[in-house]
């Protein structure tokens, strides 16, 4: 069960769908829909633009709950063998705070630039380069960045293994 505590602050709890499916699932929030003419929660889900989707909500604590499926490839781990993981782990919820202060920084990136030998480190919130390569021959263009969302109020979240 989720409660509120002096914890946390979250209203918004988001999840991978194994959890996102015990949670509807489960017997407490089957008796919690089980109201007539009262709407203590509300499960009814639906894709947003971001590639997220909204499960429901449960209004007696002022939570929203979101399913988000998405993956990445790590390929610095082990650099020889990429493995493809999920970037919510199966089984993880994260709760957090819509009122919560975070910053967003950005550290330096390192790169080429195009028809140079050096590297050249940049301090920026985005850096764009372009490199050539050959047979065949092409020119690719380039955007990074390093960012690292930073909590000012560290009890503001909470990320926890559910299932």
């Amino acid at each position: 069960t989720i409660q509120k505590n002096g914890y946390t602050n979250a209203d918004v709890v988001i999840m991978d769908r194994t959890a996102a499916n015990a949670l509807v699932q489960s017997k407490q929030m089957k008796e919690l829909l089980d109201v007539r003419n009262y709407e203590l929660a509300r499960i009814a889900p639906r894709q947003l633009p971001t590639g997220a989707t909204w499960i429901g909500s449960y209004g007696k604590l002022g939570l929203d709950f979101y399913q988000y499926n998405d993956w990445y490839v790590d390929n610095w781990t082990d650099p020889e063998n990429p493995t493809t993981k999920q970037l919510v782990p199966a089984g993880t919820i994260a709760m957090l705070s819509t009122e919560a202060k975070f910053s967003r920084l950005y550290g330096s990136v390192t790169y080429i630039p195009y028809g140079q030998d050096s590297f050249v480190t940049e301090e920026a919130d985005r850096v764009a380069h372009a490199w050539v390569a050959h047979n065949p021959d092409r020119k690719f263009l380039g955007l990074s960045s390093r960012p690292l969302t930073v909590p000012h109020e560290v009890d503001s979240w909470l990320v926890a293994k559910v299932l």
